[in-house]
């Protein structure tokens, strides 16, 4: 099955185009990586992707059906790390994880003890379950990185989308970032797009199945 299709995806602003005749196809379970520099669309698509943004014209399914609000909750969204205000947030890694769950928390948006322990079973999963307690601004880089992607899984996507996740990150982070797509692949079984400037890094460290490069409003399939 398609997990994403984008037909003759057109997109400008304000009369600038930014995609022309795009096309994309994401199977299902599928790994792969979107990289180019900064100023070609890599931003626009994603939000795209995630119902931000409309198309001029084109199309665009998720798993064989048009946009809905059920069907966005299919896409968990791991944005750039320096993006996230989480170093002074007072907030605990089990609160931060929990909040995700917003639309199902009723009227008064509070948790209850099922989304704790939601939260607590991905949490264990995710190797995470001692650090539950932290305050998310003492944890390292790539913990933090860890917790917001974990974040991201606790809605049960079938798609997850990273924006530039080695970006301002240290060698071992990204070298621990490595080691958990290849276990979110396989364990949560979900459809990886990696949106990235560093195609040398992702040529040497992933196993990704396609990896294409976005110039002038289009996809090039990049060979590996």
């Amino acid at each position: 099955m398609k997990a994403i299709e984008i037909k003759n995806a057109y997109f400008s602003y304000d009369r600038d185009p930014i995609l022309r005749d795009l096309n994309l196809t994401v199977k299902n379970k599928e790994k792969i990586t979107i990289i180019g520099g900064n100023g070609v669309g890599k931003t626009t698509l994603i939000k795209i992707i995630v119902g931000e943004l409309k198309l001029d014209s084109g199309s665009i399914k998720i798993f064989e059906e048009d946009f809905n609000k059920n069907i966005l909750k299919k896409i968990g969204y791991v944005p750039q790390s320096q993006k996230e205000n989480l170093y002074t947030f007072p907030i605990t890694v089990k609160e931060l994880v929990t909040l995700q769950l917003y639309d199902s928390l009723g009227k008064f948006k509070i948790p209850r003890k099922e989304h704790y322990h939601k939260t607590m079973v991905l949490l264990k999963e995710m190797n995470l379950e001692k650090y539950a307690d932290y305050p998310i601004r003492e944890l390292s880089g790539g913990l933090r990185q860890r917790v917001v992607i974990t974040r991201a899984l606790v809605n049960e996507p079938d798609i997850l989308i990273f924006d530039e996740p080695t970006s301002g990150v240290d060698e071992s982070s990204k070298a621990q970032f490595a080691k958990t797509i290849e276990e979110l692949n396989e364990k949560f079984e979900v459809s990886i797009i990696l949106i990235t400037h560093e195609l040398d890094w992702v040529m040497n460290n992933l196993k990704m199945d396609s990896i294409y490069e976005l110039k002038k409003g289009g996809l090039v399939n990049v060979s590996i």
